[in-house]
């Protein structure tokens, strides 16, 4: 990939930031936590509460991975605790100078691996906000990708962009698939926070910007659901440990060690939020064997 502040030589106010998708890495998968959960809503609405969401830096930075934690931070705090939490441009910043960035030299805006992105931010946190987890979502899968959002609110995704899209943007039209000015110029993180029959809506560049199903599957290469300790709380068959084994068993696949989670009923008396803090710390010590 060339770099990131080069846009493919588009001289926009805005920047892009992913590097290519790593599909090879071991990972954690969503499908483990489907099992016995409800079929998606029709259509989800988790953004019309946020009334601003902040540039984090990516007109000047190719750093739309953590500007993406950013605005997920912001979007999960507001449905999942009821009160909108901003972390700062320092904080996304911070994030960002992991990879070896560094805001007075313009040779190390390259860009972010958005799995690298997501372990510091599961192990390190953002702004003060660390995530209990994160677990790959098939992109073929519109079902397991709307079960993502609609249970979870939110879906971290990576695509390619190609240079049309750009102008779509600046248009206020949404990202649609057309044939000409088609040339990819590089990748780009957004949330997917709602979806309907015929969009998805991110979170990108301060605003919400429709995405068809189609430029999706076209251009989307790896999504992501991010399990925190509120959202963990909400959904009671993960907390309560069904789908914690099933979790459990994918850990299992990949490391050749026992499964870590034995299915055990939440016992009478303990809240969804205790199980939830039973289950990080379990899931904390597993998630060391994988190096995430």
């Amino acid at each position: 990939m060339s770099k990131v502040d080069d846009n493919g030589g588009y001289s926009l106010p805005f920047k892009l930031g992913k590097l290519h998708a790593t599909p090879a890495r071991p990972k954690l998968r969503f499908a483990s936590l489907t099992a016995g959960l409800p079929a998606p809503a029709a259509s989800v609405d988790f953004y019309s509460e946020v009334t601003d969401w902040p540039m984090y830096l990516n007109d000047r930075y190719g750093d739309c991975v953590w500007a993406g934690f950013g605005h997920h931070i912001e979007q999960i705090t507001r449905y999942g605790q009821g009160a909108t939490v901003e972390v700062t441009d320092a904080d996304v910043e911070t994030g960002y100078e992991s990879t070896g960035f560094r805001p007075d030299d313009p040779n190390t805006d390259q860009g972010t691996n958005v799995e690298d992105g997501l372990s510091y931010w599961r192990k390190t946190g953002v702004g003060g906000h660390a995530i209990v987890a994160y677990a790959a979502v098939d992109v073929s899968n519109a079902t397991e990708l709307k079960q993502a959002v609609s249970l979870f609110g939110a879906l971290g995704i990576g695509f390619n962009v190609p240079a049309y899209a750009m102008d779509q943007f600046s248009a206020g039209k949404p990202w649609d698939v057309q044939k000409s000015n088609a040339s990819i110029i590089g990748g780009h993180y957004v949330v997917v926070v709602g979806y309907d029959a015929k969009y998805l809506y991110v979170v990108t560049w301060a605003k919400i910007q429709k995405m068809t199903w189609a430029f999706f599957r076209k251009f989307c290469d790896e999504a992501y659901v991010i399990i925190d300790d509120e959202m963990v709380s909400k959904v009671s068959q993960y907390a309560g440990g069904t789908d914690l084994h099933a979790f459990g068993e994918e850990f299992a696949s990949l490391t050749g060690e026992a499964n870590p989670f034995p299915v055990v009923p939440t016992p009478q008396g303990v809240t969804a939020a205790e199980a939830a803090s039973v289950a990080r710390s379990a899931l904390d010590e597993a998630l060391k064997g994988l190096g995430l």
